[in-house]
């Protein structure tokens, strides 16, 4: 019974660890290993998760990469998208089509937003149906299925613009000029309304950066005139449900620090006060989760200063700011380019930063598990509890996360097995007995401490049954095949003279 006490202690403990709020890596270590930057992320209606950036396929072709839940592929298929320039946004529809745009042209060297159906890549509006003659930097989709796309390429006056995809042609929002930009547009989102807006490097007439708002009958600076007075770029801009504008990018506040922007309705404010955020460099991506929390991330660091730290994802929660995960809970090595939330309410992060191999990944923050498989067993007579239920017979027993709570996939196994009352306390009464490596996948070896006689030894299943025999010379040290057997836990026993030794082993 001591030995049950001390294997359902561990099990409470491992419990309490199993719903911990982490950093990890998506896919785990190297799954998707890219071999350049991550710039874009986005995710579909059923939960899959979508990368782009610099990174190159085998044939040193851009693409995207999926995340199903279960492994990380190219979208397509080997070079099925195959562009030429590196994906700068990524977006997606109430249908589940992917959208992709960046650096990349056609065969006419133009610039295009390309478009996965759900079986192949096309040129959204057929071969030179947008015809950018520059790059597309953010793209951007609607409630009503309508794309959005903005970057430097610019209309037949020269000016950059809003392009429009309806579902039939591409169009200008608003008409030849009615923006009018004079510098790149770098980001675009609309709200509930249908209100549409954009901003990046281009002025107002006094020379400022501002928010630009389309109505649906003209375009206008959100608080009007040097309203926000941006002095920078702005990078990243987003709505909440409320209909509250924020923004955030490279300008700072009167004390020099990078900040977002709020506009609610009345005034341009600095969201938590002056230098609550306080970030020494720019915040490249905002967004909110399905709680209405505020995130940003970009280049600033938790250090003094942008050359010492660490990037992090900041967070907004109506109260302060704070480092998601806690200090150096993601601790990224480099910057942060792109932040999201998915349905669930899980934060994902992608940009320069590498993990211990060097490589770039998606880095995910949720109520995830820390352990996936939980082998124990108890004495026949005994039980175990799991999941609240008081077990008694052997078997595999599964705890499945609730996806629609916490947006995890895994699930926990609990392998139980009831041993024999003749093996009660193995490992405590048998020290003399050692059995390695433990856990082992084919080859164990068993040694008794001081033994030079003949033995006897077994491999016995947990009902009992005798797998397999074998005599040796000497028991001092003999190695035993388990290639054989089927993963779980079996009984190795040593018979000499008149001794018998038992031990557990986990065969994987």
């Amino acid at each position: 019974m001591k030995k049950y006490l001390f294997i359902l202690s561990i099990f409470i403990f491992c419990m309490h660890q199993l719903h911990a709020q982490i950093w990890t890596e998506l896919g785990g270590l190297d799954g998707l290993s890219p071999n350049n930057m991550i710039q874009s992320l986005c995710y579909d209606t059923a939960g899959n998760i979508y990368a782009g950036g610099q990174f190159k396929n085998s044939n040193g072709k851009f693409y995207v990469a999926k995340w199903d839940g279960t492994t990380w592929s190219e979208l397509g298929g080997l070079n099925g998208l195959a562009v030429n320039g590196n994906i700068l946004d990524l977006c997606s529809t109430a249908l589940g089509d992917i959208y992709a745009g960046g650096n990349f042209k056609n065969a006419s060297a133009k610039y295009y937003v390309a478009e996965w159906n759900g079986s192949n890549w096309t040129e959204l509006g057929g071969l030179n149906g947008l015809a950018a003659n520059a790059v597309i930097y953010t793209i951007s989709s609607d409630n009503n299925g309508n794309i959005f796309a903005g970057g430097s390429f610019t209309n037949s006056s020269g000016h950059q613009y809003i392009a429009k995809w309806d579902g039939i042609s591409w169009s200008e929002v608003g008409g030849l000029n009615s923006l009018g930009a004079n510098g790149s547009i770098l980001a675009i989102c609309g709200d509930s309304f249908g209100n549409i807006y954009a901003a990046g490097s281009f002025k107002n007439t006094s020379g400022s950066r501002y928010v630009a708002k389309w109505d649906g009958i003209s375009w206008s600076e959100v608080g009007g005139l040097n309203s926000l007075a941006a002095i920078a770029v702005i990078q990243t801009i987003c709505v909440d449900t409320l209909g509250n504008v924020y923004a955030a990018g490279a300008f700072k506040n009167a004390s020099g620090k990078q900040y977002v922007a709020k506009w609610d309705g009345i005034n341009w404010s600095e969201v938590g006060g002056l230098n609550a955020l306080s970030a020494n460099y720019d915040i490249k991506n905002i967004c909110f989760d399905n709680a209405n929390r505020l995130y940003a991330a970009g280049w600033f660091t938790n250090g003094t200063s942008s050359g010492n730290g660490n990037a992090y994802v900041a967070q907004w929660n109506g109260i302060g700011w704070s480092e998601v995960g806690g200090f150096n809970g993601l601790a990224a090595n480099g910057a942060i380019n792109k932040i999201m939330s998915d349905k669930n309410g899980n934060i994902f992060a992608g940009g320069n930063f590498h993990n211990v191999n060097g490589h770039q990944y998606v880095a995910k923050y949720g109520m995830c598990r820390m352990y996936d498989t939980i082998t124990a067993s108890i004495i026949s007579g005994n039980n175990y509890v799991f999941k609240g239920d008081t077990l008694t017979i052997a078997g595999i027993y599964n705890d499945t996360l609730n996806t629609s709570i916490t947006g995890c996939d895994s699930i926990v196994t609990l392998i139980l097995t009831v041993l024999p009352n003749g093996v009660n306390d193995l490992e405590e009464s048998n020290s003399n007995m050692q059995v390695f490596p433990n856990p082992t996948s084919d080859i164990i070896t068993v040694s008794i401490y001081n033994n030079v006689h003949k033995a006897k030894f077994k491999i016995i299943d947990l009902t009992g049954n005798v797998l397999a025999e074998q005599l040796s010379e000497t028991s001092k040290k003999t190695t035993i095949d388990l290639s054989k057997l089927s993963s779980g836990i079996y009984i190795v026993e040593c018979q000499y003279l008149d001794k018998v030794f038992r031990r557990k082993v986990v065969k994987n």
